[in-house]
């Protein structure tokens, strides 16, 4: 490299880029289009919100540990695993909650 390629210049970098051309190094690349990028923020959309449920889950869990509450896994009480454990949450009652923090 020589010292003045380092200086850029539009007319450089059309140079550089005839040359690639040419060569053949560049890559082509694609820009998606409205429906390919409204399904893209779509999956996104559904990445953030699992990732929010499952902070939400930990929360809970960390809450019920702070609060002297053991909670089971569902295998461990003998159920199939693969619930969503609301049935599991009965328990957990405003009432019982109050009296767990007196």
């Amino acid at each position: 490299m020589k010292s003045g390629d380092r200086i850029k210049t539009d007319r450089r970098d059309a140079e550089r880029l005839a040359r690639s051309y040419r060569a053949g190094e560049l890559t082509p690349v694609w820009v998606p289009d409205a429906q390919h990028e409204a399904l893209r923020d779509l999956v996104r959309a559904r990445e953030a919100a699992k990732q929010d449920q499952l902070r939400a889950k930990h929360r809970l869990a960390s809450t019920c540990c702070a609060m002297g509450f053991d909670p089971q896994t569902t295998a461990e009480r003998g159920r199939p695993p693969g619930g969503n454990g609301c049935e599991d949450c009965n328990w957990l009652t405003p009432s019982r909650i109050r009296r767990s923090w007196s």
